[in-house]
């Protein structure tokens, strides 16, 4: 049994973990949060592990958990004592502020989104050297794909290059509020497509009902390609790299790489282009933010009209600029059937090294408008001994395919999707 004892003082904050003869201290400066005569017993039974273990990685998240609840119950108590004696007090986000940027633990514990490998992992009990190395492996290729991420992030806005990522938010059901009639009451899905640029913090969501439009992977390369077209129509950027998740059915998508190639095709002033996949489990994409901002504004909400819904979001961010709003109709929708069909054969599109495309492998995917005849993949974000990632080549016009490639120069723009709107 470890007793973990919570001194709260006047200029300070001291965690001290006592076990056998293992001491921890963390020291936290936090003026006119606590008094000294405020403490907190946390006690834990460990039965199975030793106090070392006992504050791994597992048990650690369980300890901040707890921490942080009984840190806001104190702050209540606290907020009371401020007022009786007319003393300003600082908020709950300052201390996380503080907690994450000096000792850089996080408070808040995921509950979804979690990476299935790693949970596998953690509930195995016995645990191989094969099953240790292969999560080692995994963990280092999250620690290069976050790292690529970050680079591409701080050269966002700089030499004409963008950087940003996109992501379909969960179903916005209306009506939506707070009341049980609401949440009985037949709902009309509404969906909202975000894309959020880095460095430059511009946020671009993309709104349509569900009589207009589904969820699929025509929707999403349609929304993307208009983004794209915007971009380049304003001449500010050459290069950009798109980031997103590995989801099979909407992003990791024969159309998408389709609908790039026809992209860079017909612009004018983009001249590279790359789209990179996320370890799944651990994409941590700045769209979210704009996601949560969504889902903590509307708690207290409540939505009537599906229009209601793009004055919200736009108003919802007012420091870093509004979001911008834009609503799709099912005409704005297109098939990109055609264009996948024409650039892709699944059994005869190989790389370099005469290897099929391993495409639910695939992490990065470039394409250029100097050698529009060719792009390439990449398999891990592990850079080799140059320092450069180990990019395959993938000839659209090989000799090897059997059938002519000609038609993807013919198809000049993809039909549209639906001819009316789709019934409830």
């Amino acid at each position: 049994m470890a007793s973990i004892s919570l001194h709260f003082e006047y200029k300070s904050l001291c965690l001290k973990v006592s076990q056998m003869h293992q001491q921890l201290y963390l020291l936290v400066h936090m003026p006119r949060l606590f008094i000294e005569r405020d403490v907190i017993h946390i006690v834990i039974n460990e039965k199975k592990h030793s106090f070392i273990d006992a504050f791994g990685y597992s048990n650690l998240t369980a300890f901040i958990t707890l921490f942080s609840k009984s840190i806001i119950i104190l702050i209540g108590f606290r907020l009371e004592d401020c007022k009786l004696n007319n003393v300003v007090a600082v908020t709950i986000s300052v201390f996380k502020k503080r907690w994450n940027t000096e000792y850089n633990i996080g408070i808040h514990v995921p509950k979804k989104d979690k990476c299935t490998f790693c949970e596998a992992f953690k509930n195995m009990q016995n645990k191989s050297e094969e099953d240790r190395i292969n999560y080692q492996l995994h963990i280092e290729e999250k620690e290069y794909t976050n790292k690529m991420f970050m680079k591409d992030q701080d050269r966002s806005g700089q030499n004409r290059f963008l950087c940003c990522s996109f992501d379909l938010q969960k179903v916005l059901n209306t009506p939506w509020g707070n009341s049980m009639l609401l949440f009985y009451s037949r709902k009309l899905a509404y969906y909202n497509f975000s894309i959020y640029e880095s460095k430059i913090k511009a946020g671009h969501c993309y709104l349509w009902f569900e009589v207009d439009g589904k969820g699929g992977a025509n929707e999403i390369c349609s929304i993307l390609y208009d983004y794209l077209k915007s971009i380049g129509d304003k001449g500010l950027f050459q290069e950009i790299a798109l980031y997103c998740d590995s989801c099979p059915g909407q992003n990791k998508i024969h159309f998408m790489l389709g609908m790039l190639h026809h992209f860079l095709s017909n612009s004018k002033n983009i001249k590279c282009l790359t789209i990179n996949y996320l370890l799944p489990g651990h994409t941590y994409l700045p769209v979210d933010s704009v996601h949560a901002c969504i889902d903590k504004n509307i708690k207290k909400k409540t939505v009537w009209a599906p229009y209601e819904w793009s004055t919200i979001i736009r108003n919802l961010r007012i420091n870093a600029g509004l979001y911008n709003t834009i609503i799709f109709k099912h005409t704005h929708f297109l098939d990109w059937s055609a264009v996948s069909s024409a650039m892709f054969m699944k059994q005869k599109l190989m790389v370099s090294n005469n290897d099929n495309i391993r495409f639910k492998s695939i992490k990065r995917v470039e394409f250029s408008k100097q050698d529009f005849n060719v792009f390439k993949i990449a398999y891990i974000f592990k850079l080799n001994e140059d320092h450069y990632l180990n990019l395959l080549s993938v000839n659209l016009y090989s000799q090897n395919r059997l059938r002519s490639t000609t038609s993807v120069i013919n198809i000049s723009k993809p039909n549209q999707l639906y001819t009316s709107k789709l019934p409830i």
